[in-house]
């Protein structure tokens, strides 16, 4: 089967979809920076210091804010939000790889974060008990939500302009077109 290879121009405004784990964080980053357009995680728009989730208005607010730029990647599922900025959106993507792959790198990043005491989400910390033991555990959520957040990004990318990622190879041909696209290393 062949892999994932991108046609046309690059897109000016992107959002990326995926499961908790997949990789839309780290993609989202790369490709502001190789673009050099604004880049923007859903977590730490929604996130404030304490773990306080941010208000539905707020959040609207935020989003609203940096999806009328004229180039942005956003990344995250937040559907509340993002499906009221869908027509600003000129390509998704969805990075669908196995649960297998996304919970791994889950477990890697969570233990990470835990163990280096990484500062996430406008200040928030990672601790090995709230990741293992806490009924709001990251990894239960990954666990319990997977097929959920997996159909939901396949029911927007079934709507809408959409570049379906399926493995770490597929994420990296993405990655390396858009190097080629932009002259960059």
């Amino acid at each position: 089967m062949a892999g994932f290879q991108p046609t046309g121009d690059v897109p000016r405004r992107v959002w990326i979809l995926g499961v908790t784990g997949s990789g839309k964080t780290t993609l989202v980053k790369r490709w502001g920076e190789i673009a050099r357009v604004p880049a923007y995680d859903m977590d730490d728009l929604y996130w404030r210091p304490g773990w306080i989730g941010a208000s539905d208005t707020e959040l609207y607010d935020a989003v609203d804010q940096r999806t009328r730029q004229e180039a942005w990647v956003v990344g995250g599922n937040y559907n509340r939000v993002r499906t009221q900025f869908a027509d600003r959106v000129d390509r998704y993507v969805w990075i669908d790889l196995p649960f297998r792959t996304s919970f791994a790198r889950l477990c890697n990043r969570t233990w990470r974060r835990c163990r280096e005491g990484t500062s996430i989400c406008n200040g928030n910390h990672e601790t090995l008990a709230k990741a293992f033991l806490d009924k709001d555990s990251i990894l239960l959520w990954a666990i319990t939500q997977h097929r959920r957040q997996r159909a939901k990004a396949a029911a927007t990318a079934a709507a809408h302009p959409t570049w379906h990622l399926r493995s770490p190879r597929d994420v990296a041909t993405l990655e390396a077109w858009l190097k080629a696209q932009y002259g960059a290393s």
